[in-house]
């Protein structure tokens, strides 16, 4: 089964909206729409200052080689422990990548989908 993730610009109320609706669907039984996990960003500029380059290819490193540690990763990625620290730091914080029973990090996503709206709803 693939695991997914939704990336979208919005606010903490748009957040919690979300996880309202999806309270609300468990309650009565029902499966919610979309991704199962979804992240909001404030911003672009937020987004891009998490997700850079840097860390896009830290996540797929990551997932590719499954649960690990920071030397590892650091070793695979010819990156330095600290860099490394600092990046899983942020995306840990995030919600991109998660902590296992071992205090492993892990990426468990196959897919991150992620939706810009150039105007709002109305």
């Amino acid at each position: 089964m693939t695991q997914k993730i939704s990336i979208a610009l919005g606010s903490a109320e748009d957040a919690a909206k979300d996880f309202i609706e999806a309270w609300h669907c468990a309650e009565r039984g029902e499966t919610h729409r979309g991704a199962i996990e979804k992240l909001y960003f404030e911003d672009l500029e937020t987004l891009l200052r998490v997700l850079n380059q840097r860390r896009w290819q830290l996540l797929k490193t990551l997932r590719l080689a499954g649960p690990t540690d920071t030397p590892t990763l650091s070793q695979m990625l010819h990156r330095n422990d600290q860099e490394i620290q600092t990046d899983i730091n942020e995306l840990e914080q995030s919600g991109l990548i998660l902590r296992t029973a071992a205090n492993q990090i892990a990426a468990p996503w196959d897919v991150v989908e992620a939706q810009m709206k150039l105007v709002p709803c109305v």
